[in-house]
């Protein structure tokens, strides 16, 4: 049995996120469980201790492993608590962290990391430089890198263009060429559409009146009610 753990372990990888109610994060963690992926969460401080561990359970109820208090908040300890550092340790190695916020956050993300960990931002709400610990980067040979989805469909547009003028043996365009880019797409909305009817992905929706128009919209950017919403009918 300690040998199948270990084995287990070996062959599985934990992520990691910050900003985990986000509906990135909430979309990643949902597509981590479907996959048996563990998630493990660094959730920011909320105007309540209740609220916090309303939030808390609702991330677990999509798939979460663990939630902490994130380190930037007041007495946030993030992963580096005795309780976070005993479940990591039941889990496997966490080898992706997703940063949304920068700061402090991002360095106690980055120092979750294993041995060669990537961490990747996609956001900053902190406003605050994205940080790995000397220590990570060092010993552990954690990297940061980032992701802009426009900048990242900009740069497979031109490689695929270049792959379309590839010569067939010196004939002309191959008439054959096969754009990946396409076809990496409708794989993956076809993959999500397949997630979404088997219930393993969702995303909650408000329904509001007309007159609502200008809170929704509001709220869907965070500034009012409870959290964002993520579309209104």
């Amino acid at each position: 049995p300690e040998n199948k753990k270990k084995a287990y372990k070996k062959k599985k990888k934990t992520v990691a996120m910050n900003a985990p109610t986000s509906a990135v994060a909430r979309a990643a963690i949902q597509m981590c469980a479907a996959r048996g992926v563990p998630v493990v969460c660094s959730l920011r401080a909320r105007e309540s201790q209740d609220v916090w561990e309303r939030d808390a359970a609702y991330l677990k109820s999509l798939g979460a492993s663990l939630v902490v208090l994130d380190a930037a908040s007041r007495d946030g300890g993030g992963f580096r608590t005795r309780d976070a550092l005993e479940t990591l340790q039941t889990l496997p190695p966490v080898a992706l962290a997703l940063n949304g916020v920068g700061g402090a956050s991002s360095a106690s993300l980055a120092g979750s990391l294993a041995d060669g960990g990537v961490m990747v931002t996609y956001g900053g709400m902190a406003r605050a430089p994205a940080h790995v610990p000397t220590g990570a980067a060092i010993f552990n040979s954690v990297t940061a890198t980032g992701f802009w989805l426009t900048r990242w469909s900009e740069d497979a547009r031109v490689a695929e263009r270049l792959a379309r003028r590839t010569r067939n043996g010196g004939g002309g365009f191959a008439p054959d060429a096969i754009s990946n880019l396409a076809f990496a797409r409708a794989r993956m909305f076809n993959r999500l559409v397949g997630m979404v009817d088997r219930g393993e992905l969702s995303m909650p929706l408000r329904s509001v009146q007309i007159d609502g128009f200008v809170d929704a919209l509001r709220a869907r950017e965070g500034k009012v009610g409870e959290g964002k919403i993520d579309g209104f009918v």
